[in-house]
């Protein structure tokens, strides 16, 4: 499917949110962060895949039947929370698909936390932003890719 073609039904289907629920849906998330990561950007699998998988909330993002975006908000304790492992399949890209992930976890589970923070790369800092996410600190390397990690607190 053309960018163009998954952008015009992107806008005509909504972007359902959700927690995962089932094995599958593990396995959709699973399926999408190694296609982004792993393949896309050369992440190695087993700095993709941590220990944080076991107890974060995974979410996935549909467009009909269809699971096209994956995110997971990991609890840090004392009220601070890790979005993290957002990906987007490369044809729903621009389309709303991740926006709707983050803007989902704010608003949910994300809105028990004092403090959200993330590991941005650098291209997508822009895009946080959006949401009331700042960066803080110097840019440090994480699987070979360059991050700075950013913060909203609750009254952002």
């Amino acid at each position: 499917m053309s960018i163009d073609a998954s952008r015009s039904r992107c806008q005509s289907a909504r972007v359902a949110v959700r927690r995962v629920a089932s094995l599958a849906d593990i396995v959709d998330c699973l399926r999408i962060r190694v296609r982004v990561f792993v393949v896309e950007q050369a992440v190695p699998i087993e700095e993709e895949v941590d220990d944080y998988d076991a107890t974060a909330i995974q979410y996935l993002a549909g467009i009909g039947s269809r699971a096209v975006g994956t995110a997971r908000l990991v609890n840090l304790g004392r009220g601070v929370g890790k979005i993290g492992r957002v990906a987007v399949h490369q044809e729903w890209r621009g389309t709303g698909v991740g926006s709707s992930l983050v803007e989902h976890i704010i608003r949910t589970d994300g809105a028990d936390c004092a403090l959200l923070t993330l590991d941005s790369q650098l291209a997508a800092i822009p895009f946080y932003e959006r949401f009331g996410f700042r960066a803080t600190g110097d840019a440090f390397m994480d699987a070979g890719i360059p991050h700075r990690r950013m913060e909203r607190s609750r009254s952002s």
